[in-house]
Parts: structure tokens; C-alpha cells; sequence
């Protein structure tokens, strides 16, 4: 991590405490007299994901409020199929890609823009320093968000993280708040002229299974090193019906052609590598069409899962109880650090495949 990223993080620690010490403490929010909220989401496409069931059963407690849903830009196209959500903005921190040219000077200008539209409530659905920060320098009545031993922000109503998958967190603000409500496991919206396409892409598949693969990370600490990542493969095109999909981002493609020169010739003819063809709705669009996903702790899992697609999931260093799939039953995560051998690998996953697509 570059020392601007630290210095910023060090930076919205500091002010953010400060900010909040004083706070007066708010019992319950009147949900009759808010009618102007910021939902603050300025973290990974997996938290953006895990909003779903949030937004869901925060229209059941706020049904006549305007809601703004503050996110990064990458997710500009999959939060726009979020009708509990009235109005979009859009902003990325450095540090979770966003350009660092001028960062300063458009951070000012979009904290002035949204410091003018006067929020009845903001709300922090991820407990992220930067989150917090951003929230304390908005003009808000109420403030809600997390506090825990790893970083304590006093908010007017805060609550405690605990181990429990990650969706659950921000209606564990709901429930701070005073509201009894009924959550759902609500899934991902797709659009269907987008499905439509995308099902044109694997049309002529109709014996086959369609398997989505995405096995390179945004960050090391959550992947594996080339030679697991072929073997993981190779698992996968032993069932001889499979045809895999490699995606993932523009800055996955050229791994995963690393990927395909370490198969065969004829299992490379059941490849397609379609890192950075699709925006994420597309990206949901296409994952609808598929019959199963191998990946990750990352965006792309989430979106799977929220797809209530069958998921194997593939955990190293991440929490699996917080970020693993939760809506599939058929759905399995394997903990592997990378140091297992092929045969134990191959096996796992073989065997897991064939029990999801029978």
C-alpha cells in the first residue's frame, strides 16, 4: 500500500474520532420524520452485494423516504438495478482504484456536493475508516453506524460486529436502530434483455455444463499461484461435459491465457477466456446463464451467490462464516492455502462438481 493511501487512512482515523466524541447519543430514529437518507457504501463489489437483503427490509421500516446509495464507480452499473434505492452518487477513494490524479481536489468537491443535500439520516453499512470519515463530515441529523475493539468511532447509534455473514451487518444497524422487521435473502435483479444476450453466448451448449471460473485475486493474501490455479482447472475439464468460462476483470485476462497454454489442446478447445468482456450487470446477466461458479473470496462469488447460483468457493486467508455463500444449499467452500497437493485438489473438486451438476 502506497504511503498517500496510509497517510489518508491515518488521517480519517483521527478526524473521525474527534468528530464523533461528542455526539449526542440517539435512543430510536423516528422513521415519520426522515425523509432524506444517505446509505454510505464506499468499500468492495461483495459489500455492494451484500446489501440486498439491507435494502430490502430498510424500505419495510422506511417506506416514503428518498434514499441516496453513496458507492464506488465501478459498481455504477450493478447498483443501478436496485429499485429500494431512489438515487445514485458516486465516488472512489485511491486506494480501491480510483485515480490518484487530483484526489484531493475531488474529494473536496464531491464532500461539498453531498454536504448540500441536507441528510435526515446517513447510515455507514460497512464498518470501513474511510466510511466513517466521509460520514462525519456530511450534513446529517442522525449518524448510524459499527464500533468494535478493531476501531471505535462514536456514533449516535452504534453496534458490534460479530462472526456472521457479512449481509447480516448492516441490518444489525436496523435493529440498533429500534426496527422490528422481517429480513429476506432478497437476490440480485437481473435485467432480462441482458440475460437475454448473454444466454445467446452459450446457446449451443445445450449437453453441456457451463462452468464459471475466476480464479485470479485482486489482492494476494486471497489467491493462489499459477501452478494450483491449473490443477484447480484441470479439475474441472476431467468431467469431460464441462465447458469453462474464465472471467474476471480486464486485468485478469492475461493470467488466465497463462491458464490456457498449461492445458492441452483439446482442453483448451473447451475454454473461453472472458476477463474484462463484461460490466458488472452484464457480469450478473451471464452468471445467470451458467450452471455453476468456481472462484474466489470476490466480487464475482458474491454476485453468484446472489444469483442463488451453486457456488464453490474457494477460501485462503478470508473468514468463510462472514464472506462465504450462503443462499445455495448445494453450494460448498473449500479451504485451501495453496500448499495441497494436486491429487487431494483434483479429487475434492471433482467430486464436488459432479455432486452439484448431476
Amino acid at each position: 500500500m502506497q504511503l498517500s493511501s496510509l497517510v489518508s487512512k491515518g488521517i480519517a482515523w483521527a478526524l473521525s474520532g474527534v468528530r464523533f466524541r461528542s455526539t449526542p447519543k440517539v435512543e430510536k430514529v423516528d422513521q415519520n420524520s426522515v425523509q432524506n437518507v444517505l446509505l454510505i457504501s464506499l468499500t468492495n463489489i461483495g459489500d455492494v452485494v451484500n446489501l440486498r437483503p439491507f435494502l430490502k427490509s430498510f424500505r419495510q421500516c422506511f417506506p416514503r423516504s428518498k434514499v441516496t446509495l453513496l458507492s464506488k464507480d465501478a459498481c455504477r452499473t450493478l447498483v443501478r438495478s436496485y429499485a429500494e434505492v431512489d438515487e445514485c452518487e458516486f465516488y472512489t477513494p485511491p486506494w480501491l482504484g480510483g485515480s490518484r490524479y487530483f484526489m484531493l481536489l475531488r474529494f473536496v468537491r464531491v464532500v461539498i456536493h453531498m454536504r448540500r443535500a441536507k441528510y435526515d439520516l446517513a447510515i455507514v453499512t460497512h464498518p470501513k475508516i474511510f466510511n466513517n470519515f466521509f460520514c462525519s463530515l456530511l450534513r446529517a441529523d442522525v449518524r448510524v453506524g459499527f464500533t468494535d475493539q478493531e476501531q471505535f468511532f462514536n456514533f449516535p447509534i452504534a453496534v458490534s460486529k460479530e462472526v456472521k455473514p457479512a449481509c447480516e451487518y448492516p441490518l444489525d444497524l436496523l435493529r440498533g436502530m429500534g426496527f422490528v422487521f422481517k429480513p429476506e435473502l432478497k437476490e440480485l435483479d437481473v435485467d432480462e434483455a441482458l440475460k437475454l444476450e448473454a444466454s445467446k453466448l452459450i446457446s449451443d451448449r445445450e449437453s453441456m455444463t457451463t462452468v464459471a471460473l475466476h480464479l485470479r485475486a485482486s489482492v494476494d493474501y486471497k489467491g493462489y499461484d499459477l501452478d494450483f490455479c491449473a490443477c484447480l482447472l484441470k479439475s474441472v475439464l476431467k468431467l469431460s461435459h464441462s465447458q469453462v468460462e474464465l472471467i474476471g476483470s480486464k486485468d485478469d485476462a492475461a493470467f488466465n491465457e497463462l491458464l490456457i497454454k498449461r492445458m492441452s489442446e483439446v482442453e483448451q478447445k473447451r475454454i473461453t477466456n472472458r476477463a474484462g468482456a463484461f460490466a458488472l450487470d452484464a457480469l450478473a446477466a451471464f452468471l445467470s446463464n451458467c450452471d455453476l461458479y468456481i472462484g474466489l473470496d470476490s466480487g464475482p462469488m458474491h454476485i453468484a451467490d446472489a444469483l442463488n447460483l451453486p457456488v464453490l468457493a474457494l477460501f485462503r486467508a478470508s473468514d468463510p462464516k462472514v464472506w462465504g455463500p450462503i443462499r445455495n444449499s448445494e453450494s460448498k467452500v473449500f479451504l485451501f492455502d495453496g500448499s495441497e497437493e494436486e491429487s487431494v485438489v483434483a479429487s475434492l473438486i471433482e467430486d464436488a462438481v459432479r455432486r452439484v451438476v448431476k
